[in-house]
């Protein structure tokens, strides 16, 4: 994982799908659908952007320019390391980066190109707790698709596991809502055995993915991975005797190939905010309660940090930290929220400092301790 981590993006570079920013979001949808990608980039006085799927489901006219959808996200240079791609994608939700030389596109590095090199990789035997998001936002099959598309644009998320009761019975993805909004004709023509009916006025059961790509929480990492790429899948459902779990996803995937932090064991960090303060804070806080932990919890093999940004107040940035160590026998992870990384590190040192120096008195509450934090595989 140490090689691929520092391997250059241009090792990994793809063509990249280009549209001119005054073409309809009709037309950029197309283009998605028929080339089989996310995101296409567009060109806008000396700045590269994306158009993505999430951001057409989120546009109320498909004749409106492509340049109303742009998200602007860092460029980078032929001889940057895949962990500065995978820091990107998963800050800023995206699946591809412009590659540049100069001021010229020439290359683009895309979240499927990093997933296929993982499942080549000799994984850490990682679990899908240290990996899955747990409990997901679901529907069921007989909720239309416009609520599908409401919770999509409203959590920023690609995919719904749909449920009837508890049995898991397909997955709806960003990707076929957009493609109903496609000229009618097109609709014809295609996809999933969609009727005449008004645009998502049809229950979601008619266009999710039926055949889910399923993995028991039993599974190793490196297991889950393969079976994303072998089957074509940008998701796995993690499941318990047929109830879901969690999800994984190819933004979970990437995280893998997290941000080296400089500890006196193997550490790192994904998701650092763009603020180059906030940044090097997050950094030295996670740094300081790594270099801690190792000295009043002896056996810590890994430690690892992810930061999410789920919303924004002016400025500011609500965050939800997890961090998880890694010890010779068991796996001790904490999650916290707020507004402010550096309370929020502390919040989750302080805890993981206590969870330490428990030490389960009876089987009880050795039974309850596992169930808590799930041993390493």
């Amino acid at each position: 994982m140490e090689r691929l981590r520092k391997r250059k993006v241009w090792e990994l570079r793809q063509e990249p799908v280009v549209v001119d920013p005054s073409a309809p979001l009709s037309k950029v949808a197309s283009t998605l659908e028929e080339r089989g990608v996310y995101e296409a980039f567009v060109e806008l006085r000396d700045r590269v952007g994306v158009v993505s799927i999430r951001g057409i489901l989120e546009a109320k006219n498909l004749d409106a320019k492509a340049e109303s959808s742009i998200l602007y996200v860092p460029r980078l240079s032929p001889e940057e390391p895949l962990y500065r791609a995978a820091h990107f994608m998963s800050h800023h939700r995206v699946r591809s980066l412009p590659i540049v030389e100069g001021r010229e596109l020439v290359a683009a590095v895309t979240a499927k190109a990093i997933v296929e090199r993982i499942a080549e990789a000799n994984l850490p035997p990682i679990k899908p707790n240290d990996l899955m998001t747990p409990n997901p936002i679901t529907i069921s099959p007989h909720d239309v698709a416009a609520r599908a598309r409401s919770l999509m644009v409203t959590n920023s998320i690609d995919h719904l596991p749909v449920l009837s009761g508890k049995d898991v019975v397909g997955v709806v993805t960003s990707d076929r809502l957009v493609s109903i909004m496609l000229p009618r004709e097109r609709i014809k023509r295609g996809a999933y055995g969609i009727e005449a009916k008004p645009l998502f006025e049809f229950p979601v059961k008619e266009l999710m993915d039926d055949q889910p790509l399923r993995c028991d929480v039993e599974s190793y990492a490196s297991e889950i991975v393969k079976e994303m790429v072998s089957k074509s899948k940008t998701y796995a459902l993690i499941t318990l005797w047929g109830e879901l779990q969690g999800i994984v996803t190819y933004r979970d995937v990437v995280s893998l190939l997290a941000e080296e932090v400089e500890a006196e064991i193997p550490a790192y960090i994904v998701g650092l905010p763009d603020n180059s303060i906030e940044a090097g804070m997050a950094k030295a806080k996670f740094l300081k309660m790594v270099n801690a932990l190792s000295k009043s919890l002896p056996g810590i093999m890994e430690a690892r940090s992810r930061i999410k940004a789920s919303s924004a107040s002016g400025d500011r940035r609500f965050y939800e930290v997890t961090v998880l160590i890694k010890a010779r026998d068991r796996v001790y992870t904490h999650s916290e929220t707020g507004w402010d990384l550096a309370n929020i590190f502390d919040a989750i040192g302080n805890r993981l400092k206590r969870m330490a120096s428990e030490k389960p008195k009876t089987k009880r509450g050795a039974r309850e301790k596992r169930a808590f934090l799930p041993e390493a595989g």
